[in-house]
């Protein structure tokens, strides 16, 4: 039997206010992937996407050729900032399922980024995914302001 329930999802609104660039196709974006079940350790939910949408402006490393969250106190790769995620991202299904493989947008340089708008900051994401000075220094062909 089919079910035809009418059910809610509640949508936030795409912010880009961390974004600057005054033509965002003057900024080097790339494509690249997430992979949640291979680097599941690595993603905090309650943290990083507490609605079921990781936020565009999340920092991000590359780990092994897959995207996670950037994280200064790592031990290997992920504490090397390798771009800032351009959009956000499902990462819940509507079924209540977690995405496994999430093919994603990566600005890496040209671009000019509000450092005060980014979502994440050390006191709500402390499992990554922030901007630090250290960040900053990793990717120095994007411009950040106050």
């Amino acid at each position: 039997m089919t079910d035809i329930t009418v059910f809610t999802q509640s949508l936030g609104a795409e912010d880009l206010s961390w974004d600057l660039t005054p033509d965002i196709d003057q900024a080097y974006v790339e494509g690249g992937t997430i992979d949640l079940a291979t680097d599941t350790a690595l993603w905090n939910a309650a943290q990083l996407w507490p609605d079921g949408f990781l936020k565009s402006g999340l920092v991000l490393a590359l780990r092994s050729g897959r995207y996670v969250p950037y994280l200064n106190s790592a031990s290997d790769s992920q504490n090397v900032a390798a771009g800032i995620l351009r959009a956000s991202v499902q990462v819940v299904q509507l079924n209540g399922q977690l995405k496994t493989k999430i093919g994603v947008a990566v600005v890496k340089a040209f671009a000019v980024v509000s450092q005060a708008k980014l979502p994440y900051t050390s006191s709500n994401a402390a499992a990554g995914g922030f901007l630090d000075a250290n960040g900053i220094a990793d990717l120095p062909h994007i411009h950040f302001a106050a």
